[in-house]
């Protein structure tokens, strides 16, 4: 009975963190939409920015934290920015209550699904501008969790990752510079951007996301696809919208 009060009490922890994580995401959303409407402006683009939290397939959906962003013009609907958020790790909480480190959790493994069926959005592209937010002690470099992201990622890209500074502050300076959404294999990946502490040296929620720091990222990812974009469709007589097939909503 002890150790079910234990996985519920874990359970309580992770999902607490979630709900907070994900309310740091969700109040960018509406900023960035109006980021890049300006930006469309700006550049003299004739399109139109819409955001969708889900996407049908014809087998199956996805739901992704941060939604979908989409870029409607005369040459058609495109998918130039999707955006999940994962946090894990409660053994920092456990450290503080004196409890015996437990093993880590898989979250970041249910990414995959996801990752997987965006195929059917980026398939017509040159790019893959999916980011997934990652944060939590059971990231840092300690532990092996870290290394389950590459299989995750498609083997796409490495994670760009930041670990808490002795104070339990993060240099995030040059992060967006590593960022690379061009697609050097004709397969979907995940770009991870990772902050993490460890367990017995900062405390529960050190390496959460901020708000400023997510809208640094996505603003970057999503004029650096929206660009992407119209180079590709422009150098084409006709290219067919990843969304026109195989999706509904």
């Amino acid at each position: 009975m002890s150790h079910l009060i234990e996985i519920h009490q874990n359970n309580r922890i992770a999902a607490g963190d979630c709900v907070e994580s994900e309310k740091t995401l969700r109040d960018v959303l509406p900023i960035l939409k109006s980021i890049f409407e300006k930006y469309l402006i700006d550049e003299g683009i004739n399109g139109k920015i819409s955001w969708r939290s889900q996407v049908m397939f014809n087998d199956c959906s996805i739901r992704p934290d941060g939604g979908v962003f989409y870029l409607q013009n005369e040459k058609g609907e495109f998918g130039f920015l999707v955006v999940e958020d994962k946090i894990q790790g409660s053994n920092d909480l456990r450290h503080e209550k004196g409890l015996k480190k437990q093993s880590t959790g898989n979250a970041i493994e249910r990414v995959f699904k996801n990752l997987n069926a965006s195929w059917n959005i980026f398939k017509d592209l040159p790019i893959c501008p999916y980011i997934v937010f990652v944060a939590g002690c059971d990231f840092h470099h300690t532990e092996t969790i870290i290394h389950r992201i590459g299989p995750t990622a498609n083997f796409g890209r490495q994670p760009i990752v930041r670990e808490a500074l002795l104070d339990g502050t993060f240099d995030m300076s040059g992060f967006c510079d590593e960022i690379d959404i061009i697609k050097d294999q004709n397969r979907e990946f995940g770009t991870f951007c990772v902050k993490a502490h460890k367990y017995d040296e900062h405390p529960n929620g050190t390496s959460m996301w901020t708000s400023e720091e997510r809208l640094c990222v996505l603003e970057h990812t999503g004029k650096k696809a929206i660009k992407e974009i119209l180079r590709h469709v422009n150098n084409h007589e006709r290219v067919c919208s990843p969304t026109n097939d195989n999706v509904s909503w």
